[in-house]
């Protein structure tokens, strides 16, 4: 399993156009690149909990794109927390075999897009319930 000390958040690259900036997100030679299997979004709402997953093979880069939103990462008992938001311009990379979840802290519905080194199967995820691992929220 891997550790909470593995999931890398950097800062993201941001080019300023008078017509709209441009977001630099991943590019394929960065040491979080590890292939590519889909990308989606996961709307989140206000208040709300999405925890515990846990992927076996899957990584993951995830990006904020609106919105707050507080990712807890966990691993035999120790937590990790990183709060982002669409201002801030980070991306987190996750590593397989690492429970995690999200909360949104906006006011409204926040959305996160991630980017999976493979395609999502039921059988590759592994689930708890929210009070299964005890936090604090």
């Amino acid at each position: 399993m891997n550790s909470i000390n593995s999931v890398k958040l950097t800062e993201l690259k941001k080019i300023e156009h008078s017509a709209g900036d441009i977001h630099k997100l991943l590019n394929s030679f960065e040491e979080d690149f590890k292939g590519f299997g889909e990308i989606y979004t996961s709307e989140i709402k206000m208040n709300s909990i999405k925890a515990w997953k846990f992927h076996k093979i899957n990584d993951l880069n995830l990006v904020v794109i609106k919105g707050k939103v507080k990712f807890v990462f966990y691993d035999k008992s120790n937590f990790r927390e990183i709060i982002t938001c669409e201002n801030k311009l980070e991306r987190i990379f996750v590593p397989a075999k690492l429970w995690f979840g999200f909360k949104c802290l906006s006011n409204s519905t926040s959305l996160i897009l991630s980017l999976s080194n493979k395609v999502h199967s039921e059988d590759e995820v592994l689930r708890k319930e929210l009070k299964s691992i005890t936090y604090c929220w």
